[in-house]
């Protein structure tokens, strides 16, 4: 019983959070959302009996939020404002190559 109630709310938070990274404007928002369905997934992986993948899950989580800020903060910032007449280029380039 307990497993069952466990995914579903999983699964809600996992549903919900990937909804609102959709639908939000504000990228902070976005990131946040992003990370609560992260952790849905891990609380899925944890009703499904798999313990290992969810803790490989959550140190993903660890590992990737202050890497999604940082991003998000030199997004915000304006330091890629002087780098973006670059990737056009760079696709084409990439594009070409494979």
């Amino acid at each position: 019983m307990f497993l069952n109630v466990l995914f579903g709310l999983s699964a809600l938070l996992t549903l919900l959070g990937a909804f609102f990274v959709v639908i939000t404007k504000n990228i902070i928002h976005a990131c946040i959302f992003l990370l609560m369905s992260f952790i849905g997934i891990a609380g899925l992986y944890l009703s499904l009996g798999a313990d290992f993948v969810a803790a490989v899950q959550l140190k993903k989580i660890k590992s990737l939020s202050p890497a999604f800020l940082a991003v998000i903060f030199m997004v915000l910032s304006g330091i890629f404002a002087t780098t973006m007449h670059c990737f056009p280029k760079l696709f084409a380039a990439l594009l070409i190559k494979f």
